[in-house]
């Protein structure tokens, strides 16, 4: 019965799946550039084409500096972890006027989202208003590098740290955090001039914040 039907069968030149070993071929995200109809890539009712007008790569190209802002905050806050940790490290008792030290700390920690938000959304605008930016910035860091100095000498003119664990360590640490507040004042100065070299310079800080404990015992070495 079926003796003479010819079946045809088309062969592509190249198989689309990928062989073993080989790289997955790149996706393809359509959006309402690449469609005649929304409703081929929307079924909602009615279609919501703005939520197609970008593929995800270029939604996140687009955001990349509040992307940076964010990685940027969030550094900053692990850095004053860090720092508070090692000072705690020395204290071996408390009292009501550390808690208030400690809140004082707490709520500058809090500000740190607001700050990089203004830079994020300054950092490729004009100069004035990146400078503005970079000073309130570094306005908080100011801040917050004088409120570990004043936690440092707060819990070692009280008592309530025992220097002794490391007296070349908790000697440079004294010396880093009081020197941080005036490094802090001139990085706002030179930011008001030239914003680049302010960065630099924040930078240097940020590393000596970002490993306290070492740069504290090579400044306590260096200065006993």
């Amino acid at each position: 019965r079926y003796q003479n039907l010819r079946i045809r069968f088309f062969v592509a030149d190249k198989s689309t799946v990928p062989g073993i070993g080989q790289p997955a071929p790149r996706t393809q995200q359509p959006t309402t550039r690449t469609v005649k109809d929304i409703a081929e890539i929307d079924s909602s009712t009615p279609p919501r084409p703005e939520l197609h007008d970008l593929t995800v790569a270029e939604a996140i190209d687009t955001k990349k500096p509040t992307l940076v802002a964010f990685a940027v905050g969030f550094v900053t806050i692990l850095v004053c972890w860090i720092n508070h940790h090692c000072v705690y490290g020395y204290v071996r008792e408390a009292d009501n006027g550390l808690l208030w030290v400690n809140g004082l700390q707490l709520a500058l920690v809090s500000i740190v989202p607001f700050p990089t938000a203004v830079l994020a959304e300054h950092v490729t605008g004009g100069s004035n208003d990146r400078r503005t930016a970079l000073m309130l910035y570094g306005l908080l860091f100011w801040l917050i590098a004088t409120s570990f100095w004043g936690l440092w000498r707060y819990v070692t003119r009280r008592g309530l740290a025992d220097v002794s664990i490391d007296p070349e360590r908790s000697r440079g640490m004294g010396f880093n955090y009081g020197m941080s507040s005036v490094w802090t004042v001139l990085c706002l100065l030179v930011a008001a001039v030239s914003v680049y070299p302010a960065l630099a310079m924040w930078a240097v800080m940020f590393l000596v914040f970002a490993f306290p404990a070492s740069f504290a015992k090579f400044t306590g070495t260096r200065r006993g």
